[in-house]
């Protein structure tokens, strides 16, 4: 009887040993380990982005209602998922020649991309505004007006991850809102942009 007790205790011996294997496979020396690849977002970077969209004015006499055009240049540091920084922008509102608006300005800018690459931003800050009007029934001549406007503007749309390695793109909505000249100033803007890191 005596026979069958050393195969057996070897077997009871070797069991764990043998479990523990088929759970966690050793990789063989000549098998690479695998790579995982991930976006790390930058310290700071730069974008640069192009907006058109529709504006309402209440300071407007020929119509409150015109087309918008604009480009804005931010920079940011980010802190994990989020990017705050400061931008500049300039723009131009209205019909060109007869009555129009010519906007530049500072602003605080904050984004994050959420889950599913969802964009998220908001900005705030003052514009410098000229508001010019063709006074053609009475002297023929360019009318100008300068105005500081508050401004405050929110986005949501689509972006790539912040990475050090590839370049941003994005693809937003955003609505704004000033006071310009003692009456209320709403746009709503396609933007599309692009960003970088500083490397």
């Amino acid at each position: 009887m005596h026979r069958w007790i050393a195969p057996l205790l070897t077997l009871a011996i070797s069991a764990p040993a043998l479990a523990s294997t088929a759970a966690n496979p050793v990789l063989s020396e000549d098998e690479p380990p695998p790579v995982i690849l991930k976006h790390i977002p930058p310290r700071t970077s730069w974008s640069g982005e192009f907006a058109v969209g529709y504006v309402y004015n209440g300071t407007f006499q020929i119509s409150e209602h015109f087309a918008g055009l604009g480009g804005r240049f931010t920079w940011g540091r980010h802190i994990e998922n989020h990017r705050i920084g400061i931008g500049m922008s300039a723009g131009v509102q209205g019909a060109v020649l007869s009555e129009w608006l010519t906007s530049f300005g500072v602003y605080a800018h904050y984004e994050t991309i959420a889950a599913r690459s969802l964009l998220l931003g908001a900005s705030l800050g003052p514009d410098l505004v000229l508001r010019s009007e063709w006074k053609a029934r009475s002297n023929g001549e360019y009318d100008t007006t300068v105005h500081v406007a508050p401004r405050v503007a929110g986005r949501i749309g689509w972006s790539t991850p912040f990475s050090r390695l590839a370049r941003r793109t994005f693809v937003a909505f955003e609505g704004e809102f000033r006071w310009v000249a003692g009456a209320p100033a709403a746009a709503g803007y396609i933007v599309v942009g692009s960003g970088w890191a500083n490397r």
